[in-house]
């Protein structure tokens, strides 16, 4: 079971990222295509300078923002959250809808900077980003004498879409989502079909490269378990995140097979 552990991460991984591709990232081209990113859920994804709106997305929390932060958007991500609101309990960080109400509070922010209309204008055009999930799957298997994991994987899955449908509900009653048609199975399918073909790049994909590859994860991963020597040819770091060359794969993919479809 922990060896599949990783395999199972990099299919989520990758398909959040190519199902924030198809939900609309404007074209490519010279210049921001965007005026501001923003970004909810887990702290894994910035695609801001992909989109030629700056180098790094700031954190909201715990950080000195300027004017041009704001107006180019912020992070309001928290790493180890999830769609279940107690996912982020146990792992003592920010819950989805926190941050949707710090996004709230940017808002007014952003309007007291440089007046409702301009506000709004930067909000209609800016490019959201959701990522989130794979933490609740963790969780699942972590916890098997949970409460709600108890009462089996159907029913643990059931009530995340229903999280997330009330998270996306709260999102678009702040503006901060836009509607989109539900995804079909083909394209859920294709998605994964591509996600799971990108670990042929790389020589080592089922185990990470810290220590022994299927148990280590993050302050884990110290002098007492050393990583491999040659961390760009694994898919993993870690028992559970991609290496930095993995995650510019992922979003190098997402870039050139994905964007230019989406006007």
């Amino acid at each position: 079971m922990v060896c599949a552990a990783p395999a199972l991460s990099i299919s989520i991984l990758l398909l959040q990222l190519l199902i924030v591709a198809e939900a609309g990232v404007p074209t490519h081209g010279a210049g921001p295509v965007v005026p501001a990113v923003i970004i909810l859920g887990d702290s894994i994804m910035d695609p801001a300078s992909e989109l030629g709106v700056k180098e790094t997305l700031p954190a909201y929390l715990g950080t000195k923002l300027s004017a041009q932060d704001l107006l180019t958007g912020v992070s309001f991500a928290s790493a180890g959250t999830g769609f279940d609101p107690a996912t982020a309990t146990l792992a003592s960080v920010i819950p989805m809808r926190k941050q949707l109400e710090m996004f709230a509070e940017y808002e007014e922010r952003l309007r007291t900077l440089v007046g409702e209309e301009k506000a709004a204008s930067i909000i209609a055009e800016s490019q959201f980003v959701v990522c989130a999930g794979s933490n609740d799957v963790v969780q699942f298997l972590a916890n098997p004498l949970n409460n709600r994991t108890s009462k089996g994987i159907a029913n643990y899955s059931k009530f995340l879409m229903q999280s997330n449908s009330r998270i996306v509900q709260d999102c678009l009653r702040l503006d901060a989502c836009q509607h989109n048609e539900p995804w079909s199975e083909e394209f859920i399918g294709s998605a994964l079909t591509k996600a799971m073909n990108l670990h042929r790049r790389f020589e080592e994909s089922k185990k990470g490269c810290c220590g022994t590859g299927v148990l280590e994860a993050g302050v884990l991963c110290n002098s007492l378990s050393p990583p491999c020597s040659n961390p760009s040819q694994y898919v993993f770091w870690d028992s559970y995140h991609p290496t930095e060359r993995a995650n510019k794969v992922m979003v190098d993919k997402v870039v050139k097979d994905y964007l230019h479809f989406l006007q």
